[in-house]
């Protein structure tokens, strides 16, 4: 059952995130290269989502990558957090 409620969740933001992407690209784009503009946000999308997820694969299979990699991604992050608080 929790398996099925994470799928429903999933797929709901994944519907409202393209959703919105896609309706970004249509206003940033002149209609006369809307079809390539919206091919090329598919294809890199779907080339990074695969590069998302080799990329978690590979982690996953070594614990000590993991940690590290979550660490450095955090600390590397610390600036940014910083920065957005003083405004």
């Amino acid at each position: 059952m929790a398996g099925l409620l994470g799928v429903v969740f999933w797929g709901a933001a994944m519907g409202m995130q393209e959703t919105v992407m896609r309706a970004a690209v249509g206003e940033m784009v002149p209609s006369r290269r809307r079809g390539t503009a919206y091919g090329l946000f598919s294809s890199l999308y779907g080339l990074s989502g695969f590069a998302g997820n080799a990329l978690m694969g590979l982690l996953y299979s070594s614990p000590n990558l993991l940690v590290t990699f979550s660490v450095t991604a955090e600390l590397l992050s610390l600036p940014f957090l910083l920065l957005m608080v003083r405004r």
